[in-house]
């Protein structure tokens, strides 16, 4: 329903206190790595803030229902204070669930604690071992309250301890909480979605390259319809000898600057295989099969200009890992016949292969 106000069970909640001062999608990441949950995108938080203390409820977002607002039943009894349900200034809320016992510690209309133990039906041994009378002490509880009447109320009552079964169920709780707890507190996040900071950052990221890349590419546009007018102008008194001259002039200065960009490549890749070589030969030991298989290996590779990251052999194997993919195919396609391929990694880039004869 669209206006509905649901509660979420204490069993279907994580909680975490952090202090200190957090944006929110700080204090979520916090949480998510203190919990060590690898998937935080199955997840939301809800938190209240008390001076620097956070006190935050986790659940799995397919434990939400769809509703307006969805608060941790821990923070609904922020209410009876807030409506003078209750007169006592301290107070702790009790609620035992199947082998669970939950305690909500507030003062006056502030959340201070919450915790969570394993009952267990001999009372006396659960209420000394969990130190359940020196934390209402310890919080200055004044009254315990609770939905039921349950033995451990009344074992905590046999213990001096002032109870009270409330008269307003839950859902009376959620309505009254509905205009005293701020976004916050809700699952439900209407205004924005918690994403992790680091998807933000990526967004931001990705943001500035689109607007950048637009405004190069109007840039662009602009200069090449300037240059496209320009060209339009001249077009009639450029004399048709001088074109051809200028058009010659671009082919042989592009031929020149391919030559030299291939020139530099072959440089790079000789030195590279130079050094790949030299890396060899420091562990190398002599030996007349297994120079000849370096040589032809050397001589494939560089006929073919073929970067490499790495070779090493092994017997009669040798095992190649290319610098990049583009080397890797071509060095596939461009197999010599005395090369036997034994096998080939595309992730890694590397090969292993076996020389057929010498």
């Amino acid at each position: 329903m669209k206006n509905k106000i649901e509660i979420l069970s204490f069993e279907k909640l994580i909680y975490i206190q952090k202090n200190g001062k957090f944006e929110e999608d700080i204090l979520f990441e916090k949480v998510i790595k203190e919990c060590d949950i690898k998937n935080p995108f199955e997840y939301q938080i809800a938190f209240l803030k008390q001076d620097e203390i956070y006190h935050c409820f986790l659940s799995k977002v397919k434990n939400l229902p769809k509703c307006f607002a969805c608060f941790p039943k821990a923070f609904i009894f922020k209410s009876l204070f807030k409506n003078n349900l209750i007169q006592e200034n301290n107070f702790c809320f009790l609620e035992l669930y199947l082998n669970e016992v939950y305690l909500c510690f507030y003062e006056q209309d502030k959340f201070k604690a919450f915790k969570k133990f394993k009952y267990e039906k001999n009372l006396e041994s659960f209420l000394e071992k969990n130190h359940i009378l020196e934390l209402l002490q310890y919080y200055e509880s004044e009254i315990l309250i609770s939905f039921e009447n349950n033995d451990l109320i009344k074992e905590l009552k046999n213990k001096a301890i002032a109870c009270k079964i409330l008269e307003q169920n839950e859902n009376k709780l959620a309505q009254l909480s509905m205009s005293i707890l701020d976004k916050n507190a809700n699952f439900i996040k209407t205004s924005k979605k918690n994403f992790p900071y680091y998807l933000k950052l990526i967004f931001l990221f990705l943001l500035s390259f689109l607007s950048m890349s637009g405004i190069l590419i109007f840039n662009n546009f602009l200069n090449y319809q300037a240059n496209k007018s320009l060209q339009t102008q001249n077009k009639n008194s450029q004399d048709k000898l001088y074109k051809l001259e200028k058009e010659k002039n671009i082919v042989l200065e592009r031929k020149l600057k391919d030559l030299n960009l291939t020139l530099y490549d072959k440089k790079a890749l000789l030195d590279q295989n130079f050094n790949q070589l030299d890396e060899i030969i420091k562990n190398f030991k002599p030996n007349k099969n297994r120079t000849l298989i370096l040589k032809n290996i050397f001589i494939w590779l560089n006929q073919n200009s073929l970067g490499i990251s790495s070779l090493k052999l092994k017997d009669y194997n040798i095992i190649i890992q290319f610098n990049n993919q583009e080397n890797y195919l071509n060095a596939l396609k461009n197999l010599k016949t005395e090369f036997k391929l034994i096998s080939k990694n595309d992730a890694l880039y590397q090969i292993i292969l076996e020389l057929t004869h010498g």
